[in-house]
């Protein structure tokens, strides 16, 4: 049924992003992973590969709509026109505003509410020729209710909301067959909380009860598969919403009592941890967390999206217990603490077989300002690559594989599989393509 899916997912080398390719791939979807992470990337290729599905890496900046528009045009050339556009990417800071510069408050709200209409606007242009696809743009209980220290991704995520209201009904307008869908989704154990800018004297975790990657995805590719005008996954999506529309002033009194305590460890944050808000951690840091989480099926706000007469009825308790919830639980999540258990793993690996080595295709890397310079290449012509060791990739590049070991611009040459720059690689268009190695 799925042999011919296309997906485009922003944010995918961790996390929401990287467990939600994991379940297309279950039902051999062609993945198009873009982040800015290429050694994130490659291990969600991996991982793709493995559980039956095909995956190109994009090495993309969802800031700028010039690279989305390449990452694009490099999965349907790969793999064919997109069915499905995920906006996923996020970056946040935890500081009170106070402490907070315009720099980082504009890089959060450029990637994750810039990015998100970039992204929308570049689906919308490909997917109108066919008047058909999906688009799910990933909100979050946030988006109705923000709390301290998160006040940029807060922000963000409440303008996504109100964007997404518009879209919709210019999407009706036009009797558009594109659907569009907005998932609100509670705290997640994602890798988000080892790399976040943090300015706090102690290391961050998500607020109230916390679930896995794993849950959050089913919750995206139900609603990339359903028409649904909007997806809360956990209870603690609906107790938020719910609980913020009929005591607002509760909740400012409660959060701004209680939620920097219960966003923060009891264990004191390194000040040279560093960060991903500008740039990239290097390295593969898997996809979840150090939090224990809720795993289940479908959690009990899933399942009354699912089912909506009893989830009609479930929202109606909501509601009444609005109040205490917050009281409670600081208005973001539930669950008691004692029942959280620390996990320390990057992911849960166990579950997948050995991948075989699949060459699909190749990375793409986006262009850079001409001021930029590579190791004395003009960057408008070589692009931002950087220089790795290629020799763990799949065991290394495969025997077909022909390495340019010809003469260089400024007498470069290439050597040995294992020893090739990026910048080195066979050009295609101003787009490096390490075609069978990525």
């Amino acid at each position: 049924m799925y042999s011919s899916e296309v997906v485009l997912i922003t944010g995918s080398s961790a996390g929401i992003g990287r467990a939600t390719a994991h379940e297309f791939a279950k039902r051999g979807a062609s993945i198009g992973l873009l982040a800015r992470n290429i050694d994130a990337l490659e291990g969600a290729k991996r991982e793709v590969e493995a559980l039956g599905g095909k995956a190109i890496c994009c090495v993309c900046d969802v800031s700028e709509p010039a690279q989305i528009k390449q990452a694009a045009d490099q999965v349907e050339a790969a793999f064919g026109p997109i069915d499905t556009w995920i906006n996923n990417a996020m970056v946040s800071f935890l500081a009170p505003l106070k402490e907070v510069t315009e720099e980082e408050y504009r890089r959060v709200t450029d990637v994750c509410y810039h990015g998100q209409v970039y992204g929308t606007m570049e689906a919308l242009r490909r997917m109108r020729r066919r008047n058909q696809g999906s688009i799910v743009l990933v909100g979050s209980a946030l988006a109705y209710r923000g709390i301290p220290l998160q006040t940029a991704y807060c922000g963000a995520k409440h303008a996504i909301q109100g964007f997404y209201d518009s879209l919709r009904a210019e999407l009706i307008h036009e009797g558009s067959n594109i659907k569009v869908t907005m998932v609100q989704l509670p705290g997640v154990n994602t890798t988000q909380f080892k790399l976040t800018r943090n300015k706090m004297p102690n290391k961050p975790r998500p607020m109230g009860a916390i679930y896995q990657p794993e849950e959050a995805a089913r919750g995206i590719v139900y609603a990339a598969d359903n028409d649904e005008r909007e997806v809360l996954v956990g209870l603690p999506s609906y107790q938020t919403i719910w609980g913020n529309k009929l005591f607002p002033g509760i909740a400012d009194e409660v959060l701004g009592n209680t939620a920097y305590k219960g966003q923060m460890t009891d264990e004191p944050e390194s000040p040279s941890a560093p960060d991903y808000l500008f740039e990239p951690v290097p390295g593969d840091h898997g996809y979840k967390g150090g939090f224990g989480g809720k795993d289940s099926t479908m959690g009990p706000g899933f399942w009354s999206t699912l089912n909506k007469i009893s989830g009609a009825v479930l929202a109606g308790g909501v509601v009444a217990a609005g109040a205490a919830v917050l009281l409670k639980l600081a208005g973001v999540g539930s669950g008691d603490d004692d029942e959280q258990e620390v996990y320390y793993a990057d992911g849960d690996y166990t579950r997948y077989t050995q991948p075989q080595a699949a060459y699909i295709d190749h990375s793409v890397y986006p262009q850079q300002s001409a001021e930029t310079r590579f190791g004395g290449y003009p960057a408008q012509q070589y692009g931002n690559y950087p220089t790795r060791d290629l020799s763990g990739i799949h065991g290394g590049a495969p025997q077909d594989f022909e390495y340019n070991n010809g003469s260089q611009p400024n007498g470069h040459h290439s050597t040995y599989p294992g020893e090739v720059a990026l910048h080195q690689a066979r050009r295609q268009d101003g787009t490096v393509v390490l075609d069978a190695i990525d």
